[in-house]
């Protein structure tokens, strides 16, 4: 009966959503980091598991990603996103529909903490549908 359970839960409709969020402080004034958020290639050098990050319009891009998953072997997921920029603070990467397959939201906010100091709060959030979950696990 478990088995049976299991089976019908992992082919209906499978969504995985999270979010996270981090900010910290750096001791380097604000007008450094003037083209920190604003660069594309950050999510590359940084983030852990993305292959690349592929300009394929007026920022607009590819963003390659690759992890191992526990019992799926590798799960590989391109995001189509777009960059905009809200003032000389925030820095917006986000998926072109909101219910793309594949969705990310990234916001990079760098202010001001003194006149020394900058404050950095990321927020993320990834969603990934599938048909079943054996598309995932």
């Amino acid at each position: 009966m478990k088995l049976l359970a299991l089976l019908v839960f992992m082919n209906s409709g499978f969504t995985v959503d999270v979010a996270t969020e981090v900010a910290y402080t750096i001791d380097l004034r604000r007008e450094l980091l003037a083209d920190f958020a604003d660069d594309i290639g950050l999510f590359e050098r940084h983030m852990p598991g993305v292959l690349a990050v592929k300009n394929i319009g007026e920022n607009i891009y590819l963003y390659q990603t690759e992890k191992r998953v526990p019992l799926a072997g590798t799960l590989r997921t391109d995001f189509t996103i777009s960059k905009r920029s809200e003032g000389d603070s925030l820095t917006i990467y986000e998926s072109l529909t909101p219910n793309d397959p594949n969705y990310m939201y990234c916001a990079v906010l760098i202010k001001p903490e003194s006149e020394r100091s900058t404050r950095i709060s990321i927020t993320l959030r990834l969603r990934l549908e599938r048909e079943n979950g054996f598309a995932i696990h």
